[in-house]
């Protein structure tokens, strides 16, 4: 506890008749001293996920309204034992809530790890540095690697898998050619997925997409199709964008509801279509974010 706090000597007097317990006064080494117990008992403010990050077994009190919500979430996940502060003054309540959580540390200790592990701010600052770019010649592997994994063929509407000769070719004409747009997205300096849009008839384009890095920050295919939105409709020569979905994707029909594209009849009934309109576009907007990359203009 800080040296500051107005029950110091009211604690020193209380741990005076117990010579097992210790004190420690504005200890430099939380960290460690975190990382080297087995349990802790504590109050649930934002302790909690230093507590999750180092994998530390906790006995948590409610000490505040606002952590009742995120102490009960812990609970749930296994992370925490939960107390109320009524609870936690009971002694008989105490002490088999003790014995309970003892008798669980380790997988408390597991449950606790796998909610928090300290990199949030690495992916903040990546999410802060996403990009759009234009696709190149050197993503030929990175491409044709991701477009053959199972998952992704199995959500695509050709499902066979891509031949190395055929897939150079494609790449070699497409990055010759202007008809379409053809985009990486990447956050940090981490590429992550693709995303392409091409001409259907007058204004009116149909896209494609998917994420294809390994173990992808969560929301990040969310945030690539924000990007790309933006992108497509900031250009004077889209009014409209299409799509179709194999009718078993459900995450991808989900996806297209939530951005404010309305389905459409099509004469396959293994595909969903979907469309969403300029006129439609404020629909999606909440979902939107400056994204550094090409910002076409195009006549």
């Amino acid at each position: 506890m800080g040296s500051s706090s107005q029950t110091v000597t009211e604690v020193e007097t209380l741990l005076a008749t117990r010579p097992m317990a210790t004190l420690a006064l504005d200890a430099d080494n939380m960290a460690e001293r975190m990382a080297l117990a087995d349990l802790c008992i504590g109050a649930g403010g934002m302790t909690s996920w230093e507590r999750c990050c180092l994998g530390l077994p906790a006995m948590a009190i409610c000490t505040a309204d606002n952590q009742k919500a995120v102490l009960d979430a812990l609970d749930r996940a296994g992370a925490v034992t939960a107390l109320s502060l009524e609870q936690a003054r009971n002694p008989n309540i105490l002490h088999h809530a003790l014995i309970r959580t003892i008798s669980k540390c380790q997988n408390m200790s597991k449950a606790a790890a796998g909610l928090c592990d300290g990199l949030g701010a690495g992916r903040v600052m990546d999410v802060l540095d996403a990009k759009l770019r234009p696709m190149e010649l050197g993503d030929t592997k990175t491409l044709f690697e991701w477009r053959n994994q199972s998952h992704i063929r199995a959500a695509s509407l050709d499902t066979d898998e891509l031949v190395w000769s055929d897939h150079e070719s494609w790449m070699q004409k497409t990055s010759r050619g202007n008809e379409g747009l053809w985009m990486i997205y990447s956050e940090g300096s981490r590429d992550l997925g693709h995303v392409n849009a091409q001409i259907v008839a007058g204004k009116t384009w149909s896209w494609g997409f998917y994420v294809g890095a390994e173990n992808p920050p969560r929301g990040a295919g969310q945030r690539m199709l924000a990007a790309f939105l933006k992108v497509l409709f900031d250009r004077r020569d889209v009014i409209a964008l299409e799509a179709k979905v194999r009718v078993e994707n459900t995450r991808s029909i989900a996806l297209h509801k939530r951005f404010g594209f309305r389905q459409i009849g099509d004469d396959d009934p293994q595909v969903l279509a979907f469309r969403l309109d300029r006129c439609d576009v404020k629909l999606a907007a909440g979902f939107w974010q400056p994204v550094k990359g090409e910002n076409s203009d195009a006549p």
